[in-house]
């Protein structure tokens, strides 16, 4: 496999992590960008997740619905990105 330096590798194998408890299920997989320094495209996608992942992370308490999780992720693209989330600049 050829990586070209404006890629995202996902890996896999060195840090992708799940667990189940009481039939709830996680992953954690870490990404990061090929030779080191992303671009400013992925720094974007990059920091929209960070952002995103760190807002939920404080919404989380007992009885939260997942639904309202996913609107705390949504609000934070659309901050980010404009009303559509469609396209990264």
């Amino acid at each position: 496999m050829n990586i070209q330096e404006d890629s995202v590798v996902i890996c896999f194998s060195l840090f992708d992590l799940g667990g189940e408890y009481y039939c709830y299920t996680s992953d954690i997989t870490c990404s990061f960008p090929a030779n080191g320094k992303f671009t400013p495209k992925q720094r974007l996608i990059y920091d929209a997740v960070l952002k995103s992942n760190r807002a939920v992370m404080a919404e989380c308490k007992p009885g939260e619905s997942t639904l309202q999780l996913y609107i705390v992720t949504i609000h934070v693209y659309r901050v980010m990105y404009g009303p559509t989330c469609r396209k990264v600049p």
